[in-house]
């Protein structure tokens, strides 16, 4: 998308605030060499609780989105078939997919602000009854076949002054400061689904 960029590979921003741009050749010819060394590295097994730690099976997912991006199809292929095949994931129904505790979940992201599942949570679902702050397009709406249950499930509408918005809904939870307040859903970046 980008073209050339800088290839950072240290931490120290005196040296990295000045890099060339290096060749986009050379800069996926690191990712894929970083992303296979990941999946010998990181363990089969999370490392953790939940599914919001790396382990071989989420560098696997990223590896077989990044051949689908460079169109390499036999290898996106195959990494996506490792992952399928783990034992570790199952697919889930839609409202339990975006869960803490979903088994189609790859990798997810811990939130960090307490009071906050995720910032897509946050950012997305109208307050009160306001107008939703993100809209989907009538073209997209209309993408959806009749009986295509995510529809139903991941878009929600709300009528303002005669006007209908659709929005998304996968994400169900605002924000909640309440005393004992637990994360129930993560952003989640990789899924078995789309795998």
């Amino acid at each position: 998308m980008f073209g050339d960029v800088p290839l950072v590979k240290i931490t120290d921003y005196t040296v990295t605030s000045t890099l060339p741009r290096a060749n986009v050749d050379l800069v996926w010819e690191t990712i894929f060499s970083d992303l296979q060394l990941a999946k010998e590295l990181l363990p089969a097994n999370y490392p953790s609780a939940g599914r919001v730690r790396a382990n071989k099976w989420s560098a696997a997912a990223l590896l077989a989105r990044c051949y689908l991006y460079k169109r390499q199809w036999a290898m996106a292929e195959g990494e996506a078939t490792a992952v399928i095949n783990s034992g570790l994931y199952s697919l889930e129904s839609l409202e339990k997919v975006f869960l803490t505790a979903s088994k189609e979940a790859i990798f997810q992201v811990f939130p960090t602000m307490i009071g906050y599942s995720t910032m897509e949570g946050f950012m997305i679902i109208p307050i009160g009854s306001a107008r939703p702050p993100f809209e989907l397009s009538g073209s997209l709406l209309a993408l959806f076949a009749p009986d295509d249950k995510r529809k139903n499930a991941w878009i929600r509408s709300r009528a303002i002054n005669g006007r209908t918005y659709y929005y998304p809904f996968k994400y169900t939870k605002r924000p909640d400061f309440s005393a004992g307040f637990k994360a129930t859903e993560y952003s989640t970046l990789f899924r078995l689904a789309e795998i």
